[in-house]
């Protein structure tokens, strides 16, 4: 706190005007960047997050409407550009659509913030904390969802705090971040009232109380709870995803194959996960069609390795099925176990993907943006089509669901799949085209917080990282260094007795509660203004009986 009067009081002196807003939103943008995974600290500096909107929250307050809108765009493009920069090594019209589209979002944001801090004057701060929420979770909706950068997601590591995702999901953890940064900020503003710098301590202080006491109560709770274990194994195999050819392919599969045998000779395993899209020819549309002899002979070859192995498998696969007249193409899960006879002839269990990542697999508006999409292609986006069907497999003994890659960072998603009555996630993911660490910990730290929402626990198997195992507390109990052929072998446990967490049941009920308190503050705040009341009053009664209806209106 001292640390930030001091910047604050020497930004004050030596600045003024634009030249000072400016040094706020660069500061902005370099305290939310760091605070996230990123290509400096892998797991990011999570004490900056409760700092991250201190610059944000002063900007806004000292900014006419006119100069927000620059300073709004600025702040989108570059703490996303910075935050994502990894984006470039898929496809450069991806980050460049993705930095204007969230500059844009940001404008408004910010424009909002203003809105609401003149409504609420009172208890601007508060307000705007509350705004800023509401931003995050209306990002994550839609074709345009992008739940990268959302605060709570910084703070990955602490347990103790993650623990509130099972009864509000994420949003009670970036509710207290942004509060945090709020009552700093009021208390930099001086000239703030007693009343509402009160309100601000008093709300972030029993706030941040409460999520560390039911943290520990909910550690201790599960921790006490009967588990059933499933041993499990999650092979990474490092592919490049920037190399294609039947060769390329021949040489994962062989890759993929040797480490499972080593893994199996390691750890007797139910169960052994292949990363996603990790067998590249689509494997049922080359059995029936026959069309490349190489082809069908790799599917042969794999067809017979799972055959004599005593182990079910998933595999991340293109899903190439004909509708009509033509092929659709989707990114996809096989299950195979020659327990279910569904090898020889092979007739896997199947999941579709269902949410795609914008401009890299979907782009829903070709008709309307041909260029875009055209320039898409070029750049070389796999555009796929979407599943519909939230797929559970009862395979060994264990329930479970295969959200793939971008998926698991979406927890309405998959607590529907929980809903369907999965207990647990196999997740295949492949960001190995980033050739980021920062991509792979940003992915990794969002799909800690959907074990913990469902109190399931997660297998990951990536192509290049990080495969891991990860409890119902959000613990990783097993990792795989990145960028290395490896496996990751272990035990994935269990609720003994399935219990259904008040988030699955009733998912992001928390954000309408932030809704409804922000109307009730602004509609407190427009009731103190009562020189416009009494005016719509004197229009409508003409004049009649005004002060006994100001009377009951008090």
């Amino acid at each position: 706190l001292c640390c930030c009067f001091s910047v604050w009081s020497g930004v004050k002196k030596s600045f003024m005007g634009t030249s000072r807003k400016l040094v706020l939103i660069f500061l902005a943008i370099l305290l939310f960047f760091l605070s996230h995974p990123n290509f400096i600290f892998n797991n990011g500096l999570s004490f900056l997050a409760y700092f991250a909107l201190i610059p944000v929250f002063i900007c806004i307050r000292v900014s006419s409407i006119k100069s927000l809108i620059p300073l709004g765009f600025l702040y989108g493009c570059l703490s996303y550009g910075l935050l994502c920069s990894w984006f470039c090594s898929f496809n450069p019209y991806a980050i460049y659509l993705g930095t204007a589209v969230n500059g844009l979002f940001m404008l408004l944001l910010f424009l909002a913030l203003k809105a609401f801090s003149f409504l609420c004057a009172r208890f601007s701060f508060l307000a705007m904390a509350l705004v800023w929420c509401l931003y995050e979770y209306l990002k994550t909706l839609g074709f345009l969802g992008f739940p990268y950068g959302i605060l709570a997601y910084t703070q990955w590591k602490n347990t103790l705090l993650i623990q509130s995702a099972s009864w509000g999901g994420i949003w009670p953890l970036s509710l207290l971040l942004a509060l945090s940064s709020a009552t700093v900020s009021c208390l930099l503003q001086r000239e703030k009232s007693v009343k509402e710098i009160k309100l601000l301590l008093i709300s972030f202080g029993t706030f941040f109380t409460f999520l560390l006491l039911s943290g520990a109560f909910l550690l201790k709770k599960y921790n006490s709870e009967e588990k059933k274990s499933f041993p499990i194994i999650c092979v990474q195999n490092n592919t490049d995803s920037n190399k294609y050819g039947l060769e390329v392919y021949k040489r994962d599969a062989k890759t993929l194959m040797a480490l499972t045998d080593q893994a199996l000779d390691d750890f007797n395993a139910k169960i052994v996960v292949w990363p996603e899209t990790a067998f590249v020819p689509p494997l049922l549309y080359n059995y029936i069609e026959r069309n490349d002899t190489d082809r069908y002979a790799m599917v042969l070859n794999l067809l017979d390795f799972m055959q004599k192995r005593d182990c079910a498998f998933v595999i991340g696969n293109k899903i190439k099925e004909k509708e009509g007249g033509s092929y659709k193409d989707y990114n996809g899960v096989l299950v195979f176990d020659r327990l279910l006879e569904n090898i020889e002839m092979p007739a896997p269990l199947v999941y579709k993907k269902i949410h795609l990542v914008p401009f890299a697999e979907t782009f829903p508006y070709k008709k309307l943006f041909p260029g875009i999409y055209k320039a898409l292609l070029m750049g070389g986006s796999n555009l796929w089509d979407a599943g519909s069907e939230f797929s559970v497999f009862n395979i060994r003994g264990l329930s479970f669901s295969c959200p793939v890659c971008f998926e698991d960072t979406f927890g309405d998603l998959c607590r529907r799949f929980v809903l369907e009555g999965s207990d647990a996630f196999i997740n295949l993911s492949n960001d190995s085209w980033s050739q980021s660490n920062a991509c792979q910990m940003q992915h990794l730290s969002m799909a800690v917080f959907r074990s913990v929402e469902n109190r399931v626990p997660s297998a990951r198997s990536t192509g290049s990282g990080v495969t891991c195992l990860i409890d119902i507390l959000g613990r990783i109990k097993n990792h795989s260094e990145p960028f290395a052929e490896n496996y990751v072998c272990g035990n994935i446990e269990t609720l003994a007795e399935k219990k259904l967490s008040f988030y699955t049941l009733y998912g992001d009920y928390f954000v309408i509660i932030e809704l409804f308190l922000l109307i009730f503050m602004s509609l407190l705040e427009a009731l103190k203004h009562f020189t416009f009341f009494r005016s719509l009053l004197c229009i409508l009664t003409r004049g009649k009986n005004i002060t006994k209806i100001e009377e009951c209106l008090t």
